[in-house]
């Protein structure tokens, strides 16, 4: 179960990584600033993805996703 539970926690950090760059593309394509205050300044993203609920939906209820599957990973890892 140990290994599943490594498999699980990096599906789950590559995931959110997949979808959290996809925003971060959303944000440069609004504007380079919106892009460089994502990188750089904290929750940033989550404000982006707030102000910008129709475009970026998708992407983050699947960023969203990829928490309980790295938790689900981490509890089977412990085993």
């Amino acid at each position: 179960m140990e290994i599943l539970g490594i498999i699980l926690v990096f599906a789950g950090a590559s995931i959110g990584a997949l979808f959290a760059i996809i925003i971060l593309g959303r944000a440069f394509q609004q504007s380079f600033a919106w892009g460089f205050g994502c990188l750089l300044v904290p929750f940033m993203l989550f404000v982006f993805v707030m102000m910008n609920w129709e475009e970026t939906r998708r992407p983050f209820l699947l960023f969203l996703l990829a928490i309980p599957i790295s938790v689900v990973g981490a509890i089977l890892a412990r085993g």
